[in-house]
């Protein structure tokens, strides 16, 4: 994710926005992107149909992540 937060300009300038998406809680989600200062909102799909639509969902240890 911070990655994307040093190329969101690029984005910006080419009139598009950059969003990330995650199968967090909210509360979750506000710490993470407060902590790594992001630039960019953060969509909660705590059901993961948005990251199943994209085909982004990973299995690693237990835990699904996108």
């Amino acid at each position: 994710m911070s990655a994307f937060r040093e190329i969101a300009s690029r984005f910006a300038d080419k009139n598009a926005q950059v969003l990330g998406v995650s199968m967090d809680d909210l509360d979750t989600q506000k710490k993470f992107a407060e902590s790594l200062k992001l630039p960019f909102p953060l969509l909660a799909d705590p059901k993961g149909e948005v990251v199943r639509a994209y085909g982004v969902e990973m299995q690693s240890k237990g835990k699904t992540y996108a």
